[in-house]
């Protein structure tokens, strides 16, 4: 599975890979994952956390971006994870896309 969701990935299927959290001109598809993070009631910053991770960010670059420790983007990952019911990156991208 976690080859399928890279080539989705790759291949830009979810709208997001070159846009930011907050930007308004996204795709149907990246609607969509919004809304589903949404469903999930995850908090604002969990969204940004799993959205720039879907972006392809590492832990030590979402840290940087947001200004927090890695540590914390770790323990927003696994508040995520527990949320949605994955356990690592590919399958929580995988339920977000509907796989």
């Amino acid at each position: 599975m976690a080859h399928v969701v890279a080539s989705r990935l790759a291949s830009g299927a979810l709208g997001i890979v070159d846009r930011q959290p907050g930007d308004d001109s996204v795709s149907p598809a990246a609607g969509l994952m919004r809304q589903r993070l949404v469903a999930y009631c995850l908090t604002h910053r969990e969204v940004e956390i799993v959205w720039l991770m879907a972006s392809g960010l590492s832990n030590k670059e979402i840290a940087a971006h947001c200004g927090i420790a890695v540590q914390t983007v770790k323990d927003h990952l696994k508040h995520a994870y527990s949320k949605i019911g994955a356990h690592q990156r590919t399958a929580l991208l995988a339920k977000l896309i509907g796989m």
